[in-house]
């Protein structure tokens, strides 16, 4: 059995986490209503290596990318 304290901090994780997704959800949705978006334009950016998938690395690096460029 767990404690109070965890089980609250667990509840809390939890409603935290379903908070970003709602929100993740609304820009996911945003996203798709745009005629500019091209979902394989922006895996292929992404995907710096052509691997076929998309690493931590591959975004870090856009990410450090963007902040330097913007």
């Amino acid at each position: 059995m767990i404690s109070t304290e965890t089980e609250e901090r667990v509840c809390e994780l939890i409603f935290e986490i379903a908070k970003a997704e709602k929100e993740i959800e609304v820009y996911r949705s945003e996203l798709a209503e745009s005629l500019k978006f091209e979902p394989y334009a922006a895996f292929t950016r992404l995907d710096k290596h052509g691997m076929g998938y998309i690493s931590a690395l591959d975004i870090i690096s856009f990410l450090e990318y963007i902040n330097t460029n913007h």
